[in-house]
């Protein structure tokens, strides 16, 4: 008899696997390609390998990718007191079920058309062109940090109508929610208050452009924004 192909424990959090993952995926695909992960907060996540598997998970309709939809009862009152907020954060459409999934992913669509994108063309080479031109010459440079961050999160905020004067705590905030990706009872207090206050934040924004659509800068530079 063949013995079972065990692997290493694999932190997938610890900034050496972060800096080199592929060899240890592809042990994974061949020997346990659907692999328990342990996450910060103490709760255990199944990781998928295999293409075919995947798409399986994705299609079978009893599997959720609404966090709060598959919770059980008891799991959900463990979760932080600032619940929702991490609702406003967490519901987006890469982690809902039909038919909200449908319903939102049909609004993107009709709003981020080939044309509208191509507008912004001009004004992410201009922030791109800003951020290599700020880039020390002859030392070491983080490009995550100094460029490859900052250059999708100024080209959101923009679209997203943040003013300039928020965008050093938007960017902290959108690290934070990053970092943190499964808030639970194990999570810091000062990651639930940075996370409250950036649901906060954001639920004060979409009010006011709910007010004033037309201060959104996207529709002042394109003449008028994507489909509200």
């Amino acid at each position: 008899m063949t013995a079972p192909h065990t692997l290493p424990a694999v932190n997938f959090f610890d900034p050496a696997f972060k800096a080199g993952p592929f060899p240890a995926y592809a042990a994974l695909r061949g020997g346990t390609p659907i692999h328990p992960v342990p996450l910060p907060n103490g709760e255990t996540v199944w990781l998928v390998t295999r293409y075919a598997d995947v798409l399986t998970v994705l299609r079978d309709p009893r599997f959720a990718k609404d966090l709060f939809a598959a919770l059980t009862p008891e799991q959900l009152a463990r979760q932080p007191r600032a619940q929702a907020g991490f609702r406003l954060l967490h519901r987006h459409l890469l982690s809902l079920d039909p038919p909200d999934h449908t319903r939102l992913r049909a609004l993107v669509q009709a709003a981020f058309t080939p044309r509208y994108i191509e507008t912004l063309r001009p004004r992410v080479q201009q922030v791109a062109d800003e951020l290599l031109s700020a880039l020390p010459e002859g030392s070491e440079v983080d490009l995550i940090a100094a460029y490859a961050f900052p250059l999708p999160l100024t080209v959101i905020a923009e679209m997203v109508g943040v003013p300039a004067a928020d965008r050093d705590l938007f960017r902290a905030w959108s690290a934070a929610v990053v970092s943190n990706p499964a808030p639970g009872p194990g999570t810091s207090g000062e990651v639930l208050r940075v996370l409250a206050e950036f649901g906060d934040y954001l639920r004060a924004h979409l009010a006011r452009l709910r007010r004033q659509p037309d201060e959104r800068p996207a529709a002042r530079a394109a003449g008028r924004g994507p489909p509200g």
